[in-house]
């Protein structure tokens, strides 16, 4: 798996923020975040999440497995409807089960929430640190999007330049002429943009003959998959392709056959569209 990783020249935030999960949960005994889980969970019924609401609570957040800052943001949603969750439990208005209510009563279950909401909240901090110059400058380049949003944020707007000039090897961010004209709308980019041409793949791709190194940074920036699930995927079909019976497979025939393998994958899915849309006319 590294040995493929290392043939493929694209960028993986998505992994630092997987990793920063799983950080975060290495440091929460399985048995206690289970524990929390279960009890949120209780509390996740519509006429539960309305007694909460109607005492100015907040709906329930569950802890998953693949959501980066997922476990603090459940620690800090049980942390702040507590108070009610326990005056709807004297209410009567829902029935826990005895584990949930020895929890309730239990003094350093609170205590224990609190701690673990210290430890997370720099972690958290820490992967926004590093992925929010890369989200905010991944936007800027986009040729429809282009920073609209935060223009006028002068923090934003600081965080995109000083990662531009860090990855472009600048000492002034003036001294790269493409950028300069990208933001004004001019030259090359005045006729991909007269053209209409707002995909990010055809618009860095016919712009990198004029600027090519703020050209092949964007295009790293704007493959960066959204989320893992698809990396997850095609690295189970590798896992498929590349078996135990078959370990004996060179590193680029394995990728072959992953592209094949897929490929016929993606086909299939294709296929069964088509046949419901020509069916369906």
């Amino acid at each position: 798996m590294m040995l493929m990783g290392k043939k493929v020249n694209i960028w993986h935030t998505t992994y630092q923020s997987h990793s920063g999960n799983l950080l975060a949960k290495s440091f929460v005994p399985e048995t206690y975040a289970m524990n929390v889980n279960n009890l949120l969970h209780a509390f996740k019924t519509p006429a539960a999440e309305y007694e909460l609401k109607q005492r100015g609570g907040s709906r329930i957040i569950l802890a998953c497995d693949a959501r980066w800052c997922s476990y603090r943001d459940a620690f800090r949603c049980l942390l702040k409807n507590l108070p009610l969750m326990l005056e709807i439990v004297a209410n009567k208005k829902i029935q826990l089960s005895s584990k949930n209510e020895s929890l309730f009563k239990d003094p350093s279950f609170v205590t224990q929430i609190q701690d673990f909401i210290l430890i997370f909240d720099p972690i958290c901090q820490l992967i926004n640190v590093f992925l929010t110059p890369i989200v905010l400058t991944s936007n800027f380049l986009h040729p429809q999007y282009r920073a609209k949003r935060f223009l006028h944020d002068k923090q934003k707007l600081k965080m995109v330049f000083d990662f531009l000039k860090q990855e472009l090897d600048l000492k002034d961010i003036t001294d790269e002429l493409g950028l300069e004209l990208y933001q004004k709308n001019l030259g090359i980019f005045e006729k991909l943009q007269s053209r209409n041409i707002t995909s990010p793949e055809t618009f860095w791709i016919t712009a990198e003959p004029f600027y090519s190194r703020l050209s092949l940074l964007a295009q790293k920036l704007l493959k960066i998959p959204a989320a893992s699930a698809q990396l997850e995927r095609l690295f189970s079909f590798w896992s498929f392709v590349h078996s135990d019976l078959r370990n004996r497979l060179t590193v680029d025939r394995s990728m072959k056959l992953v592209d094949i393998y897929y490929t016929l994958k993606m086909n299939e899915c294709f296929d069964d569209y088509y046949d419901s849309y020509i069916e369906s006319d």
